[in-house]
């Protein structure tokens, strides 16, 4: 197995943390997530984790979540979320970020209230959460898994 994370010192600059299996059954696993440091939040640009559902996702998230905290940084955000994704980064406690829930409230639906969250969800690209409870989340689905 080989972890890494490479970092870059320049402010908004990106970062990367990898993962790659290096022989037998563990190199069918790797990934990768993309990701910058802004005043007040950690901003996910690009995640993949393969294979799917193997745990490997919650690991890069918990790593990240990790370095969000280590720079006393609040939130973690997720620009442009795939919709296979939405399970996953709800399930680490992120929900869709005020924006979106305020472009969702200004369509004028007229719907009932599941309506508008069932749309939300759906289409909100960008989500958020608290970097803390987004690490405590992505470790206790790790936990059972990888330890």
């Amino acid at each position: 197995m080989q972890t890494s994370i490479v970092r870059n010192p320049i402010p908004g600059s990106e970062s990367r943390i990898s993962y790659v299996g290096l022989d037998g059954a563990a190199a069918l696993y790797h990934g990768y997530l993309d990701y910058k440091l802004n005043d007040n939040a950690l901003e996910i640009h690009t995640m993949t984790a393969l294979p799917h559902g193997s745990g490997l996702g919650s690991i890069l998230l918990y790593l990240a979540a990790l370095e969000a905290v280590m720079n006393c940084l609040g939130r973690i955000e997720a620009l442009n979320v795939a919709a296979t994704a939405r399970g996953f980064y709800l399930g680490a406690g992120m929900h869709p970020s005020r924006a979106s829930r305020e472009m969702v409230q200004n369509m004028e639906l007229k719907r009932n209230e599941f309506d508008i969250k069932f749309h939300l969800a759906r289409n909100a690209g960008t989500w958020d959460g608290m970097a803390r409870h987004v690490k405590d989340n992505a470790f206790k689905s790790i936990e059972n898994r990888w330890t």
